[in-house]
């Protein structure tokens, strides 16, 4: 498939540099009024940053009544010291990132409270991965890849307001024994971070969207059925799923291939429980390994694409096209992308992707092409996580958007609707 790569030219650095300085600036605005003018709007490709801008704005706008827990620690392990004053600041950050994590992961609260009680090798344990020079945003995601690896246990992943349970205790216990994780972690077939928050793959995390009370809301009723060119942009290891639970194939566009995952001996997660609506995640495990053989398989057939949005511009030869995106274009994380538009310091992280993803498909409206882009919202602490939109394109306009929900959250409904085995 032909992408058409793009030079690092200087009139995309100064629009970046603009779009940063209009962020800073710009008294921030609702999201449904923003999609609402543009609606109907007829564009040209002169107009590409200032649409792209708009719908960048709107995309990221914050929920008001959203939970602001951002950098909330739990009580029990607040004065928890596991570094002096000369470790690395990343090191630190790392570890007060892990402390606030606690507030949801039960699992990771638990050990930060060995730790606490000085429970064998714990804090020897700790103090090694913290002073590991790579990013390792979820230790609990680590520990279930290594329980896994080491002991054979099926870790579950376990969040707030659910309660671990003992064998779950027993099995960290034993982790935790010994300077065992310490060696996994010395002879790991990858890079850490791999394991721990590059990618977070958990099947079944987006089925919801599918279910009778919410596909007329998310938009999925009115998924094309016809479109020649399907894209997961920024598919990681997720798109086999996307495909399932839509019902088509989509090829995916990322910087790593599906393939990837085989070579670090990733395991991936199934939903077990979540809280609806506000979509929180709940409870999580590891796959059965025939579950996982067979995930496996499907990404090696997945068919995929090297993608660097800040280089690559989409094919321009369909006439119709679907595209989703499942936490990339909305990220708040930063692209590992080596391009120097990449490295922009005055345009924050999260916005610098999102605004060159939405970038590219208004390049494709501009066009006149029959665009529709589905967007679901990265599971992150940023008040619009687990949002979905939905916006469709034709004849150089915006003819038709959803967003779900709106700026309001009903009460949470803790949810069990596991998928048959034989559907994931």
């Amino acid at each position: 498939m032909l992408f058409i790569r793009q030079p690092k030219e200087a009139s995309l650095d100064d629009e970046l540099r603009s779009v940063a300085e209009k962020f800073r600036r710009d008294v921030a605005q609702d999201g449904e009024t923003i999609f609402g003018e543009l609606r109907e709007r007829s564009f040209s490709k002169g107009q590409i940053a200032e649409i792209s801008y708009a719908l960048t704005r709107a995309i990221t706008e914050e929920i008001p009544n959203s939970p602001k827990s951002r950098g909330i620690v739990p009580e029990s392990i607040a004065d928890l010291k596991l570094l002096d004053d000369h470790d690395t600041q990343l090191s630190h950050d790392k570890f007060h990132a892990w402390k606030v994590r606690a507030r949801s992961s039960v699992i990771l609260r638990y050990v930060l409270e060995l730790a606490k009680s000085e429970f064998k090798m714990t804090k020897p344990t700790l103090v090694y991965f913290l002073k590991c020079p790579t990013l390792i945003p979820y230790f609990d995601l680590l520990l279930a890849q290594a329980a896994k690896s080491l002991y054979g246990f099926n870790l579950p992943i376990i969040y707030s307001p659910e309660v671990l349970d003992e064998l779950s205790k027993s099995h960290l216990r034993r982790m935790f024994q010994d300077d065992g994780l310490i060696r996994w972690g010395e002879s790991a077939k990858t890079d850490l971070h791999n394991y721990s928050g590059l990618t977070n793959t958990v099947i079944g995390l987006y089925d919801w969207i599918s279910y009778p009370e919410f596909r007329n809301l998310t938009g999925y009723d009115s998924f094309p059925a016809d479109a020649d060119g399907l894209f997961d942009l920024g598919g990681g290891f997720a798109t086999p799923d996307i495909s399932r639970l839509i019902g088509q194939t989509f090829i995916s566009l990322d910087l790593i291939s599906p393939n990837e995952a085989r070579n670090w001996d990733l395991n991936f997660f199934v939903i077990d429980r979540w809280g609806l609506p506000k979509m929180r995640i709940i409870r999580e495990h590891l796959q059965p390994e025939r579950e996982r053989a067979k995930y496996l398989d499907q990404l090696k057939q997945q068919p995929w694409q090297h993608f660097d949005v800040f280089s690559d511009a989409l094919p321009t030869q369909y006439h119709k096209y679907f595209i989703t995106s499942f936490g990339f274009l909305s990220a708040n994380v930063a692209s590992h992308s080596e391009s120097q538009l990449n490295k922009i310091e005055e345009l924050l992280n999260s916005y610098r992707v999102t605004y060159m993803a939405v970038r590219r498909i208004v390049e494709l409206a501009a066009l006149g092409k029959e665009v529709t882009l589905f967007t679901y919202q990265r599971a992150s602490e940023k008040s619009y996580r687990y949002r979905t939109i939905l916006m469709k394109f034709k004849n150089n306009k915006l003819t038709d958007y959803k967003i779900w929900p709106l700026k309001t959250h009903g009460k949470t409904e803790f949810v069990d609707r596991r998928m048959p085995a034989d559907q994931r």
